[in-house]
């Protein structure tokens, strides 16, 4: 059972509205292998940690590129 007012905080609007603004962005940035980066994570459903602000970031670490678009990263 979720607690009362549950809803009203996770911003489950704000991050969907965010996250087609940057799916639709040209993307050009180079990453490599063991860097850390910002990424907007938005908000997870049940307990697990959402990302902050605005955007919705987290810092992760870049473990592995598998190609040009594709990342396995560490949070």
């Amino acid at each position: 059972m979720e607690p009362v007012g549950y809803m009203e905080w996770k911003k489950f609007d704000e991050w969907n509205n965010l996250k087609q603004r940057l799916h639709g962005r040209v993307w050009r940035h180079y990453i490599r292998e063991g860097e850390i980066w910002f990424c907007s994570l938005g908000v997870n459903i049940g307990w697990e940690q959402d990302g902050k602000n605005e955007t919705f970031e987290r810092p992760v670490l870049v473990v592995r590129k598998l190609s040009r678009h594709y990342f396995w990263v560490y949070r």
